[in-house]
C-alpha cells in the first residue's frame, strides 16, 4: 500500500519540487492538474500527480509559505469527461 509517509519520510517541510521528485522517482508521477483552492490560512495551490497510465496518482496541497504535503494517495485515476449536472449524454 503507498503511503503519504513513504514520501514524506526525508523532508521536515517538503516543497512542491522535492514532492514532484519523489512522486517521479518512486512511482513515475507527473503533474495532471492544479487548482488554487481556500484553506484556514488563505489561498494555496491543490495539485494532482498522476502516472502516465492513471495507475497511481497523488494529490498534493501546497501551502502559502511553500511546505507541499500530500493529502490523498491513490490508485486507478478516472478523468471524466465534463457535463452539466442532471444533463446525461
Amino acid at each position: 500500500m503507498i503511503t503519504a509517509a513513504l514520501l514524506l519520510a526525508q523532508f521536515s517541510c517538503p516543497t512542491r519540487a522535492d514532492i514532484e521528485t519523489a512522486a517521479w522517482q518512486r512511482f513515475r508521477e507527473a503533474p495532471a492538474a492544479t487548482a488554487i483552492v481556500a484553506t484556514p490560512r488563505g489561498t494555496a495551490l491543490l495539485e494532482l500527480l498522476a502516472k502516465e497510465d492513471n495507475s497511481t496518482w497523488t494529490l498534493v496541497l501546497i501551502s502559502p509559505d511553500g511546505c507541499a504535503w500530500p493529502v490523498a494517495i491513490g490508485e486507478g485515476w478516472q478523468p471524466v469527461p465534463w457535463q452539466e449536472p442532471g444533463n446525461p449524454a
